[in-house]
């Protein structure tokens, strides 16, 4: 999190604050082939863990809240004062998600988000159903749902797989490949991560142009994506994705300032990247796998509930480090908005579009 005084310096870094998680799933039904559920999260600050900080803590930072109503100008913003104190406890949206019932690849994947089957803003006073990224129209690829929650994915993976996670904070699917070996408390895992050209802009990477909802020429930057349009999480507020410190994206982004952006960390993968460690399939389970999908179920009579939980089991997600960068894009182009709100932005370049970091999160498991 970054405490600000003018935007064209760069704030001081304060964190972590540390916050523990605690994950439940209510309100869950059972279908033939599908299960649905609401995932309730709770917080609970630590702050042993949190290097002295306490969480009713005052931060500095770029009000973004102001610029849900402005409709004109993506720049009016302010600086305002954020309290720490975070809500408790968090209900996300509906999931449905495949029970494998029918095929051990589909075991987990999601079917259904907020009873809808692609990605849609929630209605808000009776208005229409929209789909997020407005130039997917059919719902082919960038509206479609795609991947589990990252817990666990197909019994079977294999090295040579691209596995995906649907992830609600940025309003799409992200993709994994593997990366490298690995071991978690004495488990030999394989690492997949999110590969650079997820990150890559339309202009290099063609696969992500339905994820401009801007004229494509102004998507011209690597390691960002615009979730604006995902009003699930920001009401319209102009705000940008990333890894941190852009570890994806184009150099520019951190010489945006008076000072270059530079990490307290070597800027890789490994400090700031997003990847999973997930537990590969051994010789027993491969076993019980094949005679699964070889449609000898009955088979196996009463043990069949140990072989589908060891069919589970593989596949399992045993560590995980999710990072992401929330920025807000501004422009110094509208004067009179920096007069309107707070004097501190007066001194911003009126040529220069920013993305200006607030803070950033890591979700550990």
């Amino acid at each position: 999190m970054r405490n600000y005084t003018l935007i064209t310096r760069v704030g001081k870094i304060r964190g972590p604050y540390v916050y523990e998680v605690t994950t439940s799933k209510q309100n869950i039904e059972l279908y033939d082939d599908e299960i649905s559920y609401l995932e309730n999260k709770s917080y609970k600050f630590r702050q042993d863990l949190s290097n002295g900080l306490n969480e009713n803590d005052t931060v500095t930072i770029v009000n973004f809240p102001t610029m849900v109503h402005v409709k004109f100008h993506w720049a009016r913003a302010g600086v305002g004062v954020l309290r720490l104190t975070m809500g408790k406890t968090l209900l996300e949206p509906k999931w449905t998600i495949n029970n494998g019932k029918y095929s051990a690849d589909d075991i987990g994947q999601i079917t259904h988000f907020q009873d809808q089957t692609f990605l849609t803003n929630v209605k808000m006073h009776d208005e229409p159903t929209t789909k997020v990224w407005m130039n997917d129209t059919h719902a082919h690829h960038c509206n479609k749902l795609r991947g589990t929650d990252g817990q666990f994915f197909k019994p079977n993976l294999e090295k040579g797989d691209t596995i995906y996670t649907f992830e609600p904070q940025l309003c799409r699917s992200v993709f994994y490949r593997y990366w490298k070996e690995s071991v978690v408390k004495g488990i030999d895992t394989y690492r997949f991560r999110v590969p650079p050209e997820y990150f890559h802009s339309p202009l290099v990477n063609s696969d992500n142009a339905c994820y401009c909802n801007r004229n494509i020429a102004l998507c011209d930057r690597n390691g960002v994506t615009d979730i604006s349009h995902c009003q699930y999480q920001t009401l319209g507020a102009p705000l940008i994705m990333s890894d941190p410190y852009w570890n994806n994206g184009d150099r520019s982004l951190r010489q945006q300032f008076k000072s270059e952006l530079k990490p307290r960390n070597e800027l890789n993968d490994e400090n700031y990247g997003i990847y999973l460690d997930i537990e590969p399939p051994d010789s027993n389970s491969q076993c019980a796998m094949n005679r699964w999908r070889n449609g000898r179920r009955k088979d196996l009579g009463d043990t069949w509930l140990y072989y589908s939980n060891l069919l589970i089991i593989t596949g399992k997600t045993l560590q995980m480090h999710k990072r992401m960068q929330m920025s807000i894009r501004m422009s110094g182009r509208d004067e009179e908005a920096f007069k309107l709100y707070y004097p501190q932005l007066a001194n911003t370049d009126k040529s220069i579009e920013y993305i200006v970091p607030v803070y950033w999160l890591e979700e550990v498991h």
